[in-house]
This record gives C-alpha cells, sequence and structure tokens, in this order.
C-alpha cells in the first residue's frame, strides 16, 4: 500500500495538505468565558456504511465540541491531541504534539450566563482531523458559541471515540470508495487542471476549469460533499433530540442560529449543507474553492469566502453563487495549509504561504467571530464594512462591489 500512502500525500498538498515541550498552540482565547471540551459519538442506524463490506455496519460520527465552561482552573487544560503522550507517537504525528496544549479543559460545567448558546458546526479537510482549527474553535467558544467540530470517518486522518478508541485511514485495507477517490485525484488529467485552475486569467477559464475538475472528480468533490452534508445533517438532528432530552445540553442549544463552516473538502461540505438544509442560517469556507453541487448552485444564506492565493481573482465567481449577502476576502499572500493551524509548527511545509502563520490564525480568528456575530446574534461587525486598515493583507470584496 506504499502507492495509497504516496497518492495521500499528493491529495492532501493539493487539497489540504517540532520539538517537544510543554506549550499551546495558540493565544489565549479573547471572550469572557473559559472554554470546556468534550468528546460525543454517534451512530446514524439510517445509513449503512458506505466505506465498509460488511452490511452490519452503520455510518458512525465521532465530534469534539468546545463551549463556554464555568472556570475551574483545578482542572489541567486538556491535550491538544486527545492522550497525546500515546496517541501522536502511534498516529505518526510530529513531536511536537506529544506535549502541547489546548486552552480547553475537559468537562467543565456549562456556563450559566446565557439561556442557550448558538449552534456552530465545523468540517476538517479531507485526510485532516476534528482538531486541526482548535484555536480557532476555543475563541469562539470563548465569546459564546457551541462548536462541534464532525470527524468524517474514513476521510479523516483520526478521530477518538469517548471512550478512547481511536478511528484512522487503513491505507493496507483501503475500501472500493477509498481506492476510487485516490484514482481521481492521482489522474494526470486532474492534477492538470488543478493547477491551470490556479493560473485562470479570465472569468471564463476560472468557469471552465471549476466544471472540468467536478467532471473529472465526481466521487470526491460531489459525492464526497453530500455525503459529508448527510453527516452534518445528522448531527443536527441528534443535536435537536438532545436539546429536548435530559442532559448536559438539554434546552442550551440555540438551534435557530446554526452557523456551518470549514477548511478546504469541509468548506465544500459546508456549502453543500447550506443549498440542503435550510436550518443552516450562515456558512464559512476557508478556502474551498466552488466545487461540487456548489458551483452549480446559489447558496440563500449569508456566506464568507476566505481564500489563499490560489483564487485570486476569483471573487466574482464566488459571488455570484450567492443569492444573500456575501464576503470574499483573498489573502495573497496565504497558501492552502496556513487555514490549518499545524501550520504555526510546520512553516517548511509546501502549501504554507509567505504571511505569517500567527498573523493568518488571527484573521481566521476576527473575522469567522465577527461574521457569525452579525449573522446569528445581529451584533455590529465593522470588520464586515470594507477594507480594514488594520488587516491590509486582505483583498475585501461584498457582493454589492461585485457587478454581474
Amino acid at each position: 500500500m506504499k502507492n495509497f500512502a504516496v497518492l495521500l500525500m499528493i491529495l492532501a498538498s493539493l487539497l489540504n495538505s517540532g520539538c517537544g515541550q510543554d506549550r499551546n498552540l495558540t493565544e489565549s482565547p479573547s471572550g469572557p468565558y473559559a472554554v470546556g471540551t468534550k468528546y460525543l459519538a454517534f451512530v446514524d442506524e439510517t445509513r449503512p456504511e458506505i466505506f465498509t463490506v460488511d452490511d452490519a455496519d452503520y455510518r458512525e460520527i465521532t465530534v469534539q465540541v468546545w463551549y463556554p465552561g464555568v472556570q475551574d482552573e483545578s482542572v489541567e487544560y486538556a491535550d491538544y491531541i486527545e492522550d497525546a503522550a500515546e496517541t501522536a507517537p502511534l498516529l505518526n504525528l510530529p513531536e511536537v504534539y506529544e506535549t502541547m496544549k489546548s486552552h480547553s479543559r475537559l468537562d467543565l460545567q456549562l456556563h450559566q450566563k446565557e439561556a442557550s448558546y448558538p449552534v456552530l458546526l465545523f468540517n476538517h479537510g479531507w485526510g485532516e482531523h476534528f482538531s486541526q482549527n482548535t484555536g480557532l474553535m476555543e475563541e469562539l467558544a470563548s465569546h459564546g458559541y457551541i462548536v462541534f467540530s464532525i470527524a468524517h470517518h474514513y476521510e479523516c486522518r483520526f478521530s477518538f471515540y469517548p471512550d478512547g478508541r481511536i478511528i484512522t485511514f487503513d491505507l493496507d485495507n483501503p475500501s472500493e470508495r477509498f481506492r476510487k477517490i485516490m484514482e481521481e485525484q492521482s489522474n494526470p488529467e486532474a492534477l492538470k487542471t488543478f493547477r491551470q485552475m490556479f493560473e485562470a486569467k479570465t472569468h471564463e477559464e476560472q468557469i471552465a476549469y471549476f466544471r472540468k475538475a467536478n467532471e473529472l472528480m465526481p466521487t470526491f468533490l460531489k459525492e464526497g460533499a453530500r455525503l459529508w452534508a448527510q453527516d452534518v445533517r445528522f448531527v443536527i438532528d441528534r443535536l435537536e433530540m438532545m436539546n429536548t432530552t435530559p442532559g448536559f445540553f438539554e434546552g442550551r442549544l440555540n438551534l435557530t442560529k446554526i452557523g456551518v463552516f470549514g477548511m478546504s473538502a469541509g468548506a465544500i461540505a459546508s456549502q453543500q449543507v447550506c443549498l440542503e438544509d435550510e436550518r443552516c442560517a450562515a456558512g464559512v469556507s476557508m478556502d474551498g474553492g466552488l466545487y461540487g453541487d456548489s458551483f452549480e448552485g446559489t447558496i440563500s444564506q449569508p456566506f464568507l469566502f476566505i481564500n489563499s492565493r490560489r483564487y485570486v481573482g476569483y471573487e466574482r465567481l464566488f459571488l455570484e453563487n450567492l443569492a444573500g449577502p456575501g464576503f470574499v476576502l483573498t489573502i495573497p499572500e496565504a497558501d492552502h495549509y496556513n487555514f490549518h493551524e499545524a501550520s504555526v509548527f510546520e512553516p517548511a511545509h509546501p502549501m504554507v504561504g509567505d504571511i505569517d502563520a500567527g498573523r493568518m490564525m488571527e484573521i481566521l480568528n476576527v473575522y469567522t467571530l465577527a461574521f457569525f456575530e452579525k449573522y446569528l446574534r445581529g451584533n455590529p461587525s465593522p470588520l464586515l464594512d470594507g477594507t480594514s486598515k488594520d488587516y491590509p493583507e486582505i483583498d475585501f470584496f461584498s457582493k454589492p462591489q461585485i457587478k454581474k
């Protein structure tokens, strides 16, 4: 299975993509709440698992959640990666993860200041994990959001069940669907199309390359986005049940205010959720392009695209696919891996751009928060009024500024 491992690295480079002393990944969250975290797991017994051959297997979902908590300094900060000292070597992660701490504390009491809190659902990049943007999740939770980060099994690098079990890629025994995805991604014509896409000169070329990518990679870009959207919609269904059932989150989830966001393949899935489910009130795409059904469809909810240098000049195309309020932030000095926190500790990664990694994390934090504050809470968000002198590295576009 060595070839599949190589192909996985190629795909991570195209689409997603240390030393071991105790430290936190990012700056402390800026909000008024302490941050608690939990691990959850669900089984969707209406959907057979399509990545396995056992007919008795149903689709399983694991989730890490961050939430506004009651400060309790007697509880230590949680590991960035669960049981990191043991699991990081097992998962072949860089040594830095073995001792890295988060700014979250496991199983804190949910804060009582607000009767209920807006809900956000995050989707990781393909081949990545639900903790990949922990700093962003903590920042949002510290400002009064309950954030559920979903692991899309068999397409996540790893995930943890609440009882400590680990699920990972099985490159030695890949499923037929996994093989098909990798074959699509290793197709020389597909690789050529991706390279051409990032060099498109005209609006017409941009449209043509997105369309061609969809045609060459339907399993990944179309079927994959639909599958992940089903995962998200199932989690929302379960949250509705949890909100009316005795337990930790009973009555505390404001499910009239749901935001969906993600990075790379997770961004495509987030777009798909907004297309399919009116329970999504607002969405954010972090360098996910415009693939799958989103390319042909129209998103009606308020939507924010935050893009790297690979989508410089694509602003018109993104905003034309929105029926509601829309924003595009293009960061010419950022590359794809700058949307993943590993960029802070892997600056030599080939998909990390010239922008300072910490500065990029700040941009993701402040603009994602500003967007959800405006469209889920109705609070003023001056950052969305136009170009900011505080963030001159961003090319800012909003729907009223773009003519069809």
